[in-house]
């Protein structure tokens, strides 16, 4: 039943792009593959570390941080030299290296870096 759904979705799909995209399908190739399951992910210890690491990394970019000083207890908050848009530009770039969505809510209540990295390795 399941392979004749994702038949079914392929088929439709293909009839949507033949019609927006104006192709004709004698003519034009239009080929929808399954995607394979990707292999799961380590969220282990050598998973945090990692996140650490480029957490670290985003922050000595962002903020021009020293990175001896960003510590998993360090605190995003209370940079004096960080404004707001600092902060968004900060967030967005996590968003964008980890693949995560962090609503304003939620930036509020992460206070240290270490917070920030279990937020990332909960999310995957």
């Amino acid at each position: 039943m399941a392979s004749t759904r994702t038949a079914a979705s392929f088929d439709r799909v293909r009839e949507l792009l033949i019609d927006r995209l104006g192709l004709d399908e004698r003519e034009d190739t239009v080929r929808i593959d399954a995607c394979r399951p990707c292999a799961p992910i380590d969220t282990g210890p050598a998973f945090r570390d990692e996140v650490l690491e480029r957490v670290q990394e985003v922050l000595v970019a962002e903020l021009g941080a020293d990175k001896s000083k960003v510590t998993e207890g360090a605190s995003l908050q209370e940079d004096p030299d960080a404004d707001e848009l600092d902060r968004i530009e900060l967030v967005m770039e996590i968003e964008d290296q980890f693949g995560v969505h962090i609503s304003d809510d939620q930036w509020e209540h992460l206070a240290t870096v270490g917070e920030v990295v279990d937020f990332i390795t909960h999310q995957h």
